[in-house]
């Protein structure tokens, strides 16, 4: 597969830090999501995206990167995705917590961070 992260690739006119960064963007398009990338600072922390009108963030990773920098500096409620958009690792991380919760799909991760539990 080579190394997806740390490979600067263009998408759409946005310049991505990694080609995995990229593939999400592209899948956020696929299911009509729209999305902004490192719109917003939280002190130290800058979310991968901002998507559903910046109501949630994402922070996409490897699946071999498991290491999390400042993420309790979020205020809003954070997705965690480990992995390509056609088989990821999703984890729910509620405002100011910095505390992963597992989830089994994306549709229960994003339902959850909405909803707000």
């Amino acid at each position: 597969m080579g190394n997806l992260f740390g490979v600067k690739t263009e998408y759409r006119g946005t310049t991505f830090r990694s080609k995995l960064e990229s593939e999400w963007a592209a899948w956020f398009d696929s299911i009509g999501m729209t999305w902004m990338y490192e719109p917003i600072k939280f002190g130290r922390y800058t979310p991968d995206f901002g998507i559903n009108s910046m109501t949630v963030f994402v922070e996409v990773k490897p699946m071999n990167v498991m290491r999390m920098n400042d993420i309790g500096a979020c205020t809003m409620p954070l997705l965690v995705v480990f992995g390509h958009p056609d088989n990821p690792v999703v984890d729910y991380v509620p405002p100011k917590s910095g505390v992963r919760h597992h989830c089994n799909s994306w549709e229960e991760a994003f339902g959850r961070a909405l909803n707000g539990r």
